[in-house]
């Protein structure tokens, strides 16, 4: 059974996970409280206080451990930025559009040097 729990306030007691499945760039937000926070495999742990967020960066089974009495608010990501491998590729493509674009609209115009005739 998955049961759908971002966008909501979770309650944890101390000592009390709840593990997270496929939340690669979700935020986690403590409002109260302390928790920690665990990625399987990575063990990049986190521990965060009320007033306080963190961005997953990797998949795995994430762990938010409530160290006292705590709630965390679970948001799923409005917008994934792209790697900073992904950039160059982006910029090209953005490029290629605006080439693209120029070309349709200088079509049909006789080109005298370099300028529309």
């Amino acid at each position: 059974m998955r049961i759908d729990i971002f966008d909501q306030a979770v309650e944890l007691a101390a000592n009390r996970t709840v593990v997270l499945h496929d939340a690669r760039h979700a935020e986690i937000v403590c409002t109260r409280g302390r928790i920690w926070i665990t990625v399987d495999p990575l063990r990049n742990d986190v521990v965060i206080d009320a007033g306080k967020s963190h961005t997953l960066e990797a998949d795995g089974l994430v762990f938010v451990t409530g160290m006292t009495a705590s709630t965390v608010w679970l948001r799923e990501p409005l917008h994934v930025p792209a790697s900073p491998q992904a950039r160059p590729a982006m910029v090209l493509a953005a490029a290629a559009a605006a080439a693209s674009r120029l070309a349709a609209r200088l079509r049909g115009r006789t080109i005298v040097d370099g300028a529309p005739a």
